[in-house]
């Protein structure tokens, strides 16, 4: 019993999905992106954003 409580909550933590704060530049979101992995969120600050770079993905990822 033990060890299926330390293995569950060894994987818990593993699993955590990360935030990625991006300052909202084109560059800096995509730089956000690529470190992202599936299941991480990249947030933007409110505004509109003029971007010189197409921003794509195809991670399982959350821009907000």
């Amino acid at each position: 019993m033990k060890w299926n409580l330390a293995l569950f909550v060894f994987c818990a933590v593993c699993l955590k999905a990360a935030v990625w704060v991006s300052d909202g530049s084109d560059t800096d979101v995509i730089a956000k992106i690529a470190s992202a992995a599936d299941g991480d969120t990249v947030t933007l600050p409110s505004g509109i954003f003029d971007w010189d770079e197409q921003v794509t993905t195809a991670k399982a990822i959350t821009i907000s």
